[in-house]
């Protein structure tokens, strides 16, 4: 299918801060949630690129690749292609950055890809949430036709899974199925082909804000002061609560031990999968904090505060909150890829100016701009070939995107 770059704005510098380990805000009954064996971080809990990761980070230059060569100004000839120089991989979609570095259909300006729409502006399309499995994107339309769609990363062919859900709010995937929740329920359906999804779970105030799924259990919040648990493979449960409190709740995740969320409070919340008594990581903060991460044995999230916003990062051993950037304009989504950490700022979305920033796990001095010109970048995610998200439109209407951007 054809596909439509998104427009791009001028660079808009995105404030940084070096990671120095801070202390938990408080917390509350560490005993009771049970530390996960693996972490990516350094012994002094310091959040650092994970070594299982599979992806240089000494190559990082705003749009990561395999393959190529990089350039020094002589003419190079990365395996299988032709020859390029330091003048055309500022501009070369073939060779953008350096030799051999495909934009996949995006643009280049001075060696950087550019966004490129999978599901384009002018699809009639409201994207709200999305998940991805290796050759896959998952995405719900909750405001303008009521469907899950899945997109093939390579071909770009979009496909219609669910069709007449009631407000789709939350997605996730595993190898088997794909579930998401509604305002009638938490559902689990073919991640391969149209079907009638079955009702795993009933919702007890609305659709959900955030879901997350492991090997046994599925966690959802639906902007309540409550989490809910329910058995993946179940049908028609009712769902238990397994976390209750003062603050409203936004996204969740998990690693199958733990079940981490954020909230209107500032705070991020951790709570075993089976209940009991939790704890709290950063300092209250009345924006509240949105986007949340697993990757590589840390949890990264963001506070949505629209002058002093911050993207924070906890080893899932330490649990001592770690400042990624500070500074920043209403920070939302948030992905890592455990080398990498990738998070958007909404900057200002009814003027488009919203923009997705980047740095290198351990060495946050330096933050790049990946990419630009976006209205309100809601959900992205990573893996070794792009970054992947989907821009909703500040009225809800039928004209957002879902995109990649070659790294």
């Amino acid at each position: 299918m054809p596909r439509a770059r998104v427009t791009a704005i001028p660079v808009l510098a995105c404030a940084v801060t070096a990671a120095f380990a801070i202390g938990c805000n408080f917390v509350l009954g560490l005993g009771d949630v049970p530390i996960p064996a693996d972490a990516a971080s350094t012994s002094d809990g310091t959040i650092a690129p994970s070594a299982d990761a599979g992806v240089d980070a000494s190559a990082h230059d705003g749009s990561l690749a395999e393959g190529g060569t990089a350039t020094t100004g002589d003419a190079t000839t990365p395996e299988g292609g032709t020859a390029c120089n330091s003048q055309n991989t500022q501009n070369d979609p073939a060779s953008c950055g350096r030799c051999g570095h495909s934009c996949l259909g995006g643009g280049c300006s001075l060696g950087a890809c550019q966004p490129f729409a999978l599901v384009s502006v002018d699809s009639g399309a409201a994207p709200s949430s999305l998940a991805q499995d290796d050759s896959y994107l998952y995405w719900t339309d909750a405001f303008a036709q009521g469907t899950i769609h899945r997109v093939d990363k390579l071909s770009g062919t979009d496909s219609v899974l669910v069709t007449q859900s009631d407000f789709p709010s939350a997605i996730a995937v595993d190898d088997i199925a794909l579930y998401f929740g509604d305002s009638n329920g938490l559902w689990r359906s073919s991640k391969t082909s149209a079907a009638t999804p079955t009702l795993v779970a009933s919702v007890a105030e609305g659709a959900p804000t955030g879901l997350a799924i492991d090997d046994a259990g599925l966690y959802w919040a639906e902007g309540t002061g409550y989490v809910y648990a329910a058995h993946k493979l179940g049908s028609n449960e009712t769902g238990s609560p397994i976390w209750e409190g003062d603050a409203e709740t936004a996204e969740v995740a998990s690693d199958g031990q733990r079940v981490y969320f954020t909230a209107d409070d500032g705070l991020l919340h951790v709570v075993s999968v089976d209940g009991g008594a939790s704890l709290s990581l950063g300092s209250p903060d009345p924006a509240g904090s949105f986007g949340i991460a697993l990757s590589a044995g840390d949890v990264f999230w963001t506070v949505y505060d629209p002058t002093n916003g911050e993207v924070l990062a906890a080893s899932t051993t330490a649990l001592a909150t770690q400042p990624i950037a500070v500074e920043q304009q209403q920070p939302a989504a948030v992905a890592s890829d455990g080398v990498i950490v990738y998070w958007a700022n909404t900057r200002d979305f009814e003027s488009g100016t919203s923009e997705i920033c980047s740095c290198v796990l351990g060495d946050c001095s330096t933050v790049t701009v990946v990419g630009q010109g976006f209205s309100d970048p809601t959900a992205i995610v990573v893996d070794s070939t792009a970054i992947y998200g989907i821009d909703r439109q500040p009225t809800l209407g039928s004209n957002g995107a879902v995109w990649e951007i070659a790294r």
